[in-house]
């Protein structure tokens, strides 16, 4: 797996460039850049083409793999943030990558309806995807409207797209699935990014690695048996990254390398 940070735990301090050189020297091996801020608020600028070449030429010479690019906005309940993800799907390959991170999108009231819009714009960005190839990878999360990874399951029968693929939150499966480990092993292919920290039972609060209820040996060991190996994205917000980053690094790591033996 290849071990990612998130530039939107760092942009409440740093710009996009510092935040990138920051996750470098913690010891990442890749980005996960985010077209929004810690508060969830869109960064307009960041889909402009000059800074999109910056940041790749900056990956570039860091040696820092940009893994995917992330956009946790509402393109349910509001239409200019539908339009902000169908502007930025054409342009995905030129920040280096082909895997587009999308929320959830939080449930207000009317669940079947949300999953209707869901399922119709989805499907919509679907085809704008496979023309650009790019790969669309919605998070399943708790009281949002795609909460579980059976609604993830529930999508990909609704929308035969081989753009739509998964990016699955480890903890938000532990606090939302009834059986996470069934849930990887059914999700199998389609997952083709990850978010990881650990969580304590029945409290969506992302926590560090070491502390929380979840064993996340057994869930690394999970993925390692679907064959996964692909960009997996420390997820915290309570904290500094730059506090957390190293023992959290250090502890996965053991994890992955008891596998490898």
């Amino acid at each position: 797996m290849k071990l990612t940070g998130r530039t939107q735990m760092l942009w409440d301090k740093y710009s996009l460039s510092e935040s990138l050189e920051i996750i470098k020297k913690l010891g990442f091996e890749g980005a996960e850049i985010c077209l929004e801020n810690k508060h969830f608020e869109i960064v307009p600028t960041f889909l402009e083409d000059h800074v999109i070449s910056h940041t790749r030429e900056l990956c570039q010479s860091l040696g820092l793999l940009a893994n995917s690019v992330g956009c946790h906005i509402d393109f349910v309940h509001e239409d200019f943030c539908f339009d902000i993800l169908k502007k930025a799907i054409p342009k995905i390959r030129s920040f280096g990558t082909d895997i587009f991170i999308l929320g959830a999108c939080r449930h207000i009231a009317d669940w079947d309806g949300e999953r209707r819009v869901m399922t119709e714009r989805l499907a919509e960005l679907c085809a704008l995807a496979e023309d650009h190839g790019v790969r669309l990878a919605p998070e399943p999360e708790i009281h949002c409207i795609i909460r579980t990874s059976s609604d993830m399951l529930s999508l990909f029968e609704k929308i035969p797209s081989n753009a739509l693929k998964v990016n699955l939150d480890i903890g938000h499966a532990f606090l939302a699935d009834e059986d996470p480990m069934r849930s990887i092993e059914l999700l199998g292919e389609k997952i083709v990014h990850l978010h990881f920290e650990n969580m304590y039972r029945g409290w969506h609060n992302h926590q560090p690695p070491s502390r929380g209820d979840m064993n996340l040996a057994a869930y690394f060991e999970a993925l390692h048996r679907i064959g996964f190996d692909g960009p997996a994205a420390l997820d915290l917000y309570n904290f500094e990254l730059p506090d957390v980053a190293p023992e959290a690094l250090r502890y996965v790591r053991a994890i992955l390398k008891d596998l490898a033996n």
